[in-house]
């Protein structure tokens, strides 16, 4: 679970630094509410839900945002793929963040994490329809500007 939501911060944040003090702090809040945890049904939901509060308090900290870190290495064959795979991948990250917060969480919740959109609505406090168009509009916004 650590690497989920670690991998989530980073996405969110584009900064390993950052991404690591926010996952610190989802597992700092997620110890203290043990006893809740251990009641869940949903536990990843659950702790997907703290990340969600825990990704605004620290925005809210931070009052402004880091820059993006350099893409991770790719297992390409090749050098040459590598640099391709590289770009797009630094293409897409760029594309991502320009996402309002919301279509950001909500694509990457949906797209990565594989949370239902029942479930995105309950963390987002919003309607299953709100959320919908979140996603269908944060991947039409990714695509324009990832293929140009």
């Amino acid at each position: 679970m650590h690497d989920k939501i670690y991998r989530m911060a980073f996405l969110m944040l584009g900064n390993y630094h950052d991404a690591w003090d926010l996952t610190q702090e989802v597992f700092y809040a997620l110890e203290e509410g043990r006893s809740k945890w251990d009641s869940a049904d949903n536990k990843w939901a659950w702790a997907c839900g703290v990340f969600h509060r825990q990704r605004k308090k620290f925005f809210r900290k931070q009052k402004q945002r880091a820059t993006v870190s350099l893409v991770e290495n790719s297992h390409s064959e090749t050098p040459d793929t590598q640099v391709i795979v590289q770009e797009q991948l630094q293409k897409t990250f760029d594309a991502i963040k320009t996402l309002s917060e919301d279509q950001k969480e909500a694509l990457l919740l949906f797209s990565l994490e594989n949370l239902t959109i029942k479930e995105i609505a309950a963390l987002q406090d919003a309607s299953i329809g709100t959320v919908k168009w979140r996603i269908f509009e944060a991947r039409r916004k990714v695509s324009s500007l990832v293929l140009g």
